[in-house]
């Protein structure tokens, strides 16, 4: 008997049928792998829950079997509370037509309160996986509405287990909702054996949105003129702001702009370049600091660094916010071969004992298999006491 496992993150889906050009982004790519991943496992049996993109009701894709949630449609979508309550209510009754044995929700979102009220009512197991270090500090709660922080607390505080990607998130959700949670970290596939990189472009790889500021690696790479840089840029929810960028990215002689690269492409782009520069305003763990590692490339960074892995580990550096500083570190690395080869090494060395897919997998399968067991154990006991004899009422 396989162990039935959904995940519920909707626009993952885009990430299976990149040929449809819809937007996603780290979350939905971890998604995606993960979940092909543990379909190839004789023993489990993966579906996911989709949003409504006009495709089949049921689709199967790399063995990993796609469940819609139909959409209102026609004059009812002008309604905006009418239309998000039969949203709602078309998740509750795909969760229900699933009937899965443990349910996955990542993400911040009103799914969070509906897949855990689901699980709560039905008897499943939940688990929900943080994407950001918004998902536990409340930040997403503050510029959300009172109905989706509503749900979205429930959620949390009705998880079977929680996953977090760093320490703080691991503490934020702690203080916030006195809530334990394991530290998982993204995965990918990493080579046997280091190979150091052969590129000589500088990488910046993100949606074009302004949390991702794109603005500040444009300024970046026109400060540096005799270096080659190179910008993949993915379309987020402002078209406008979109191709702005990339305009004006375009005027920019020593930067090449390649936009809507999908994610099975993408990774071509990184085996060819020496550095990765994200300069968001925050993240999770970032899959493409992954992705860098995994091709030996160390990370600089403007704000974001997990757990402080890139000066512990010593493959990158974080300038704490300070633009200057990050220029100043991506002058000094590429003056210094030594320095880089080094930090090179380390990047491959720290993905391979950290991300490689067996090692993220197997503490999945642990958690499953913990899960399920401990449901089994319950069911077991309901049915022993119900079995147990009633004392007869007393007859005076």
């Amino acid at each position: 008997m396989k162990l039935k496992i959904c995940f519920v993150l909707l626009r993952a889906y885009a990430v299976f049928r990149p040929e449809m050009n819809k937007e996603f982004g780290g979350a939905e790519v971890q998604c995606y792998l993960l979940t092909k991943e543990l379909a190839e496992k004789k023993d489990l049996q993966v579906t996911c829950v989709a949003k409504d993109y006009r495709q089949n009701d049921i689709d199967e894709i790399e063995k990993v079997i796609h469940y819609k949630i139909k959409q209102p449609k026609g004059g009812i979508v002008k309604f905006k509370f009418l239309k998000n309550f039969i949203s709602a209510f078309s998740l509750y009754q795909t969760l229900k037509k699933i009937d899965a044995d443990i349910y996955v929700q990542i993400c911040f979102g009103a799914e969070t309160g509906i897949t855990a009220l689901f699980c709560k009512r039905h008897n499943k197991k939940f688990i929900f996986i943080a994407a950001s270090d918004n998902d536990t500090d409340g930040s997403f709660e503050k510029s959300s509405s009172c109905i989706i922080a509503f749900l979205y607390r429930y959620g949390i505080k009705n998880t079977s287990k929680v996953i977090t990607q760093n320490i703080y998130q691991q503490k934020t959700l702690s203080e916030r909702f006195s809530r334990q949670s394991q530290i998982i970290t993204s995965l990918c596939h990493v080579p046997d054996a280091y190979v150091p990189p052969v590129g000589e472009r500088i990488l910046w790889v993100a949606r074009l949105v302004e949390l991702k500021q794109p603005e500040k690696f444009l300024e970046i790479a026109q400060s540096f003129p005799d270096l080659k840089f190179l910008m993949i840029a993915g379309q987020g929810t402002d078209e406008k702001y979109f191709w702005q960028i990339c305009k004006d990215g375009e005027k920019i002689s020593n930067l090449e702009m390649v936009p809507k690269v999908s994610p099975h492409e993408v990774e071509k782009y990184f085996a060819h370049s020496k550095l990765l520069i994200n300069t968001s305003v925050y993240e999770g763990f970032p899959d493409t600091f992954v992705k860098a590692f995994k091709f030996s490339m160390p990370v600089l960074s403007l704000n974001v660094d997990p757990d402080s892995i890139l000066s512990n580990e010593n493959i990158g550096f974080c300038a704490k916010g300070d633009m200057e500083e990050l220029k100043g570190h991506l002058r000094f690395v590429v003056s210094d071969s030594e320095l880089y080869l080094k930090m090179s090494k380390n990047a491959y060395e720290y993905v391979k004992k950290n991300h490689d897919v067996g090692v993220i997998i197997s503490k999945y399968e642990e958690i499953f298999t913990s899960l399920f067991e401990d449901n089994e154990r319950s069911a077991s006991s309901g049915k022993k006491k119900l079995l147990k004899p009633q004392s007869s009422p007393s007859r005076n």
